[in-house]
């Protein structure tokens, strides 16, 4: 009976494997896919995502069993508390994970776009377009902090730090962002302005004050990023948490009306001014 409950493991740890790997198939003929559908995919800022990246810019290597099972507890929870305590049966794991990162590490994620609130200032009509306030205004910034989305949250029955794997991005990029304006057509600025403003207008004047009013005329700023290298070595908080940095190109800046992102009121496309400059225009 010993010896066919064993035979059974044995077949259910090759199984669990082969899953592994097969994800790792499907999801390099998904990423495929998704990039001949569209010029370039752009990933939130998780937990998951970036353990992925840091893979992809060796920030491990394959002989760091640390770094691969906790790999495993970030994107694989339940097949993790299953069977990590066995070492015998996590061994086969390991090993199909080691696999798994060597096939598929240049497909895991690089490109990232991160969003901030930030206030409208007046609206300038010779400019046509939005100045942003001046308490709110990016002028020449090269580091960005990108806390993971749950970067306050338990991930796997863990709350705090998880051994080599940051929640944080310190993004420094390769040349500054300066943010204090966008174009948009006066009668949409309108528009907008009026649908923001309705509920601060109905406010008691003792109320009115400058955090409202700016709280009122939040808009929601995307930036895409494309990183190309980690860099060494993660930096230790005052909370006893880490943060990794990361070097990236700033692709492309666009303002939204709403938090759920679906009304664009502006986009600069970075990278078509990138091509441009090679090209001698």
């Amino acid at each position: 009976m010993n010896n066919i409950n064993t035979i059974m493991k044995s077949v259910m740890i090759i199984c669990l494997s082969l899953i592994i790997m097969g994800a790792g198939s499907s999801m390099a003929q998904e990423t495929q896919s998704n990039t001949s559908d569209k010029e370039e995919e752009y990933f939130p800022a998780s937990l998951e995502n970036f353990s992925k990246t840091y893979w992809r810019f060796r920030k491990f290597d394959l002989s760091d069993n640390v770094a691969i099972d906790n790999y495993m507890r970030i994107n694989e929870c339940d097949l993790y508390k299953e069977y990590h305590h066995n070492e015998f049966e996590w061994l086969s794991i390991r090993n199909a994970t080691k696999n798994f990162l060597e096939e598929n590490i240049k497909k895991f994620p690089q490109n990232y776009a991160f969003v901030q609130p930030i206030s409208l200032g007046d609206y300038d009509f010779e400019r046509k377009g939005f100045n942003i306030a001046k308490e709110q205004e990016l002028i020449g910034v090269k580091r960005f902090e990108i806390p993971s989305s749950d970067s306050l949250s338990s991930v796997c029955d863990v709350r705090g730090p998880i051994e080599k794997y940051p929640k944080v991005i310190a993004l420094e990029l390769t040349r500054p962002l300066t943010f204090d304006f966008f174009d948009i057509d006066p009668q949409l600025a309108k528009e907008v302005l009026a649908e923001k403003m309705e509920k601060y207008e109905k406010l008691d004047p003792n109320y009115k004050t400058r955090e409202e009013f700016l709280l009122a005329r939040e808009v929601y700023l995307r930036v895409k990023v494309k990183m190309f290298a980690y860099k060494p070595d993660d930096i230790l908080t005052r909370d006893g948490n880490y943060v990794a940095k990361m070097l990236a190109i700033l692709e492309e800046v666009e303002v939204f009306a709403d938090k759920d992102q679906t009304q664009l009121l502006y986009r600069k496309d970075l990278r078509r001014q990138k091509r441009a400059r090679k090209k001698g225009y």
